[in-house]
């Protein structure tokens, strides 16, 4: 493991890891923290240790943004499950019910979050409308600078 973890460090040490980050991320998170939200990352990382990522995060300047990071080959957890999401929210001191999932994935993210009971917000960057909902707890997104306004509603 960490023979892999110094190999994918240095490859990634190499390659402009922030071009990896969307230019609407920083400033979401950075508008969010300033609201007063507490931020988590959940990842269920495939070809790598969530430490990996942490790395990445961190390389790219938005690590601090988070009060906690879950990694599914830490907690042994994965999304779409709901004790994922059970798990995260008990880190962050709130109920289930209290968290807004944003990801891109409809499976992972979307479905996992409400099946859990928690809100999500699907981001896809391909559609054309900024903001959808799709029901109650629900949203779809073209962009994360929509976010703040999608959690007034929410």
């Amino acid at each position: 493991a960490e023979e892999l973890f110094r190999a994918v460090t240095r490859t990634l040490r190499n390659t402009g890891i922030s071009s990896l980050l969307y230019s609407d991320v920083a400033g979401t998170l950075r508008e969010l923290r300033e609201a007063g939200y507490k931020l988590a990352v959940i990842g269920n990382v495939l070809f790598w240790p969530g430490m990996v990522t942490r790395y990445i995060l961190d390389s790219v300047g938005v690590l601090d943004y988070f009060d906690v990071t879950v990694f599914s080959d830490e907690v042994g957890l994965q999304k779409p499950g709901r004790e994922i999401f059970e798990y995260t929210a008990e880190k962050l001191g709130v109920g289930v019910n209290s968290l807004v999932h944003v990801g891109d994935s409809v499976e992972n993210d979307l479905a996992g979050a409400v099946i859990a009971g928690a809100k999500a917000t699907l981001v896809n960057r391909e559609l054309e409308t900024s903001i959808v909902r799709i029901a109650p707890n629900a949203y779809i997104v073209n962009s994360l600078k929509h976010l703040p306004r999608v959690l007034n509603q929410l």
